[in-house]
């Protein structure tokens, strides 16, 4: 397990343990440094978060986020809301920040600052995704002081690049052996209630504790 598991509660990383094993495999194009790992620590402060004025911008036509879990719980809804905002933005070029309200406040510099990083570096690459994204197979493993823990698969296997300035799309994001992964996270209520992602780590669907996900 990565080393920001040891921020997690006992019983929290006891499930995580049993959720998923190995390294974090980075999801960038071209084999960038970001990698999948995000874990909460106790906000000091709550950082606020203000909704956009306007409506957030259409993902492309050419693109497709899908979310598909085996549970109906608010925490697993809560983290497809999640999913599918925080892929808007990487397909936007972060012109949509809604994801930044389902990340809780407090996280360490691999948790809030993770998911825009990602954001961040397709559009410094000058990239954005095309294709399918599939996040599927969701449903809660496990709970322990009012936080849950939801395991599932993810697939970029029908995900490609397709370059901002040129147009030329490949396909070689979708084609590597991390492309298809299982996926870990843990949820947490925030100041109103609702759900929030505080933990979030990934290994490849090669690894035998994510043969599932194959």
């Amino acid at each position: 397990m990565t080393q920001h598991l040891r921020l997690l509660p006992a019983a929290i990383l006891v499930l995580a343990t049993a959720a998923c094993g190995g390294a974090p495999e980075t999801f960038r194009p071209q084999g960038a440094v970001a990698t999948r790992a995000a874990a909460a620590t106790p906000p000091a402060t709550a950082p606020q978060v203000s909704e956009p004025a306007s409506p957030p911008p259409a993902v492309p036509g050419d693109f497709r986020i899908v979310y598909r879990p085996t549970g109906g719980t608010a925490a697993v809804r809560a983290f497809g809301e999640f999913w599918k905002a925080w892929w808007t933005a990487v397909a936007t070029q972060g012109q949509d920040t809604r994801y930044r309200n389902y990340v809780a406040p407090g996280t360490t510099p691999q948790g809030t600052g993770f998911f825009t990083e990602v954001v961040d570096g397709w559009a410094r690459d000058g990239l954005r995704p095309t294709g399918v994204i599939t996040a599927h197979r969701f449903r809660v493993f496990g709970s322990s002081g009012g936080r849950v823990l939801l395991v599932g698969c993810g697939d970029e296997t029908r995900t490609g690049t397709k370059d901002l300035k040129t147009g030329a799309v490949s396909w070689s994001f979708g084609k590597q052996k991390s492309s298809r992964y299982k996926i870990r996270v843990v949820m947490a209520r925030g100041a109103d209630g609702g759900w929030q992602v505080a933990g979030y780590s990934s290994v490849p669907a090669a690894d035998p504790m994510a043969r599932e996900c194959r």
